[in-house]
């Protein structure tokens, strides 16, 4: 994979498809959320599963299991990312490198403001 320089926006040729793909889970959509907010748009993997425990947390009312969580963090949805280039990760650092994306951004914000009752 190309290493993308600072300031470059991830892939803007992501189709529509592509986009709504990686944004059709729950679990991407709070990464994306989360992770983008964070200094330098980073994050490491204990952080990420932290934070989405803790978000099942407040949407179910309980404590998800964390190995449940881990193991789809690392089988489905970072794998999913990665092939999109939305997100690299650093083996060494063990850290998640959010890149960018205009088209994302604006679809998160529509599926937001559709969803607000549901936060």
């Amino acid at each position: 994979m190309a290493k993308r320089s600072e300031g470059e926006d991830a892939s803007d040729e992501l189709s529509l498809d592509a986009i709504l793909d990686v944004l059709s889970h729950h679990h991407r959509r709070t990464l994306f959320r989360w992770v983008r907010d964070q200094p330098k748009q980073q994050a490491d993997s204990q952080a990420l599963i932290d934070h989405l425990i803790q978000q099942e947390h407040e949407r179910m009312g309980k404590t998800p299991n964390p190995d449940h969580i881990q193991a789809a963090l690392y089988h489905i949805h970072l794998p999913k990312l990665s092939e999109t280039e939305l997100v690299t990760h650093d083996e060494a650092a063990q850290e998640y490198q959010y890149h960018s994306n205009d088209r994302l951004e604006k679809w998160l914000e529509l599926i937001d403001s559709e969803h607000e009752s549901e936060w």
